[in-house]
């Protein structure tokens, strides 16, 4: 009789160690789990941080620039007396555009130079006089303004079609400037009109 109490004894005990055995294996298989789901939660902030850190760095080593020229014409009529094509001219002109480009464009804009042509650089004059529609007996004076746009980092979209839209976008504002009005000396406002706008 002792002997079955004991065994029975045995049995409940050996039981009760497979229960407890089973019992701590969930629970450290479970803590397990939830230890790792914290892991992951705290890393995918540091890996997407990671991720945008790199994205910037590759949109600052590529950038997208296009340099474009802008062409005005003014006939020679009664200003030819007042503009002449000198330094002070260019400077003048040069310092309205200047000032009317930055205010109607907010971007990477430099301005890069301002060329005059006239009849004494007959090649560069008729050739750039074709494009203002302009026939061989008109004569006036050819302002060629360049240029240089370059396509912001800070944009998210750096596909090569974001980059075309974004200077199609700036070649309209150039083109939306058909004229230069500037006030020569406080005497008399001459006014310049666009031929065309060309990119490169």
């Amino acid at each position: 009789m002792d002997n079955n109490v004991r065994q029975i004894e045995r049995s409940m005990f050996r039981t009760w160690l497979t229960i407890n055995y089973w019992v701590i294996y969930i629970i450290s298989l479970i803590a397990c789990i939830f230890f790792l789901f914290l892991a992951i939660v705290a890393l995918v902030p540091l890996y997407a941080s990671s991720q945008n850190s790199n994205t910037s760095v590759r949109s600052r080593d590529y950038q997208y620039s296009i340099a474009f020229t802008a062409i005005y014409f003014l006939p020679n009529n009664k200003h030819d007396h007042i503009i002449k094509g000198t330094i002070e001219d260019i400077n003048l002109i040069s310092k309205e555009y200047q000032k009317r480009i930055y205010s109607s464009i907010h971007h990477d804009l430099k301005y890069r130079s301002m060329k005059i042509l006239n009849e004494l650089n007959e090649d560069d004059y008729f050739e750039n006089a074709d494009k203002c529609g302009k026939t061989l007996n008109t004569r006036g004076i050819i302002f060629k303004i360049g240029l240089e746009v370059t396509y912001p980092t800070d944009i998210k979209c750096q596909l090569p079609e974001c980059v075309q839209h974004f200077f199609s976008i700036i070649r309209k504002e150039l083109q939306r400037m058909n004229t230069l009005p500037v006030q020569h000396k406080n005497i008399l406002e001459i006014q310049l009109n666009l031929c065309t706008v060309e990119n490169y």
